[in-house]
């Protein structure tokens, strides 16, 4: 009886754990996928929240790239009514000289009128004098007949002299009046000029304030959305795993001794003029190898990873910051940029590259890692 017990509680206890064993396992595959799933969307998310921010940094970069030239062009033009207002400051002192010799010239005019003025009346006196007598008289006064006629003559030439002078200093003076008036209207206009330029230069310098703070503000913005977008670029690459050194990738200079870290010049190149074991050699091999074109002409400096998106543009070839399989990651730091070539991309805002002298040591490695960073462009060469 006892064993026949035993066996039906053990029977009964397999089926509770088979029946256990068969509910945990249909939960298991689910939990696992929704924690990738998670992991995905997490990821998902940050790569649209730094892409948001981009898109904002651009926008307000853009804005405030405008409210720098604005400010250079404020600024120009301030110094360009500064110098009109000098200019203008010359003229009025100019003018004010002009002015001044003007004035003296007339008070010696006048003076010098004044004078011949005398000169007419005293003479006027001595012809009314002498010709108070008849002519009759005067020529019995005088000794002769001739002696009569050059007095007369005489006395005609001082009296002509004297009026053409006179005239000839009221023509002086009027035209110096003239003179001093046109200088005097010249003046008042350049007075008017000058203080429109200097209220242009009020309004202008209080734009530029208004400007230049504008400016400020909006720099502050993309500084702070900048830095929003670093720490969203932090969690990023917190999903990236660990590196691995195995292989050489298949690069038919792997074994070269030198050539990765030394100049060029004492060292050689491949096809394209890139130095043995350096990042830049094992994409263009990796491009080329692919079946695709790559240019032979970016060396002498241009070889550097830092300028490939710049000289892939110039030529046509698209470059982005959206990773395909095949593409060429550019990172942009340091001095030389760090070329890697893009193996393939997940779901989970991660990718698989591969790459060459990451360490300055010209060893082949591979990596997962964000496939999103606010300095990293992709260079899709096309097939």
């Amino acid at each position: 009886m006892y064993k026949k017990i035993k066996t039906q509680l053990l029977t009964r206890l397999s089926i509770i754990v088979s029946v256990a064993v068969l509910f945990v396992g249909s939960f298991a595959v689910p939990f696992v996928s929704s924690t990738r799933m998670a992991l995905s969307q997490s990821a998902s998310d940050l790569r649209n929240q730094s892409n948001n921010l981009q898109a904002q940094i651009d926008a307000n970069k853009a804005t405030a790239e405008g409210l720098t030239v604005e400010v250079n062009t404020l600024q120009g033009k301030i110094a360009e009514l500064d110098e009109d207002i000098n200019t203008t400051q010359g003229k009025i002192s100019e003018t004010e000289q002009k002015i001044a010799v003007l004035r003296d010239d007339l008070i010696k005019t006048e003076a010098e009128l004044e004078r011949q003025k005398g000169i007419l009346r005293s003479n006027l006196k001595q012809l009314y004098k002498t010709t108070g007598a008849t002519s009759v008289e005067l020529i019995f006064a005088s000794d002769d007949f001739s002696s009569f006629i050059n007095e007369q003559e005489y006395l005609d030439e001082l009296k002509n002299g004297v009026k053409s002078s006179l005239d000839n200093m009221i023509v002086l003076k009027k035209d110096l009046e003239a003179k001093k008036a046109e200088q005097e209207v010249l003046q008042q206009g350049l007075e008017l000029r000058k203080k429109d330029l200097e209220d242009s230069r009020i309004e202008r310098s209080s734009l530029l304030t208004q400007t230049q703070g504008e400016e400020v503000k909006y720099q502050a913005i993309v500084a702070d959305l900048q830095a929003q977008q670093k720490e969203i670029n932090r969690k990023i690459s917190a999903l990236s795993t660990s590196i691995n050194y195995a292989g050489t990738g298949s690069y038919p200079w792997a074994n070269v001794a030198e050539g990765y870290w030394t100049p060029l010049a004492d060292f050689g190149s491949d096809p394209w003029s890139m130095g043995y074991r350096q990042c830049v050699s094992y994409t263009a091999w990796k491009v080329a190898s692919t079946g695709r074109y790559m240019p032979r002409d970016w060396n002498n400096g241009a070889g550097n990873a830092i300028n490939w998106p710049r000289n892939a543009r110039e030529i046509g070839i698209p470059v982005d910051q959206t990773p395909q399989p095949g593409d060429i990651a550019i990172l942009m730091i340091g001095y030389y940029g760090h070329a890697m070539y893009v193996e393939d991309v997940y779901s989970n805002g991660t990718m698989r590259i591969s790459q060459y002298n990451l360490n300055w040591d010209g060893r082949y490695s591979e990596m997962t890692m964000a496939s999103y960073r606010s300095d990293m462009y992709f260079i899709h060469f096309p097939y």
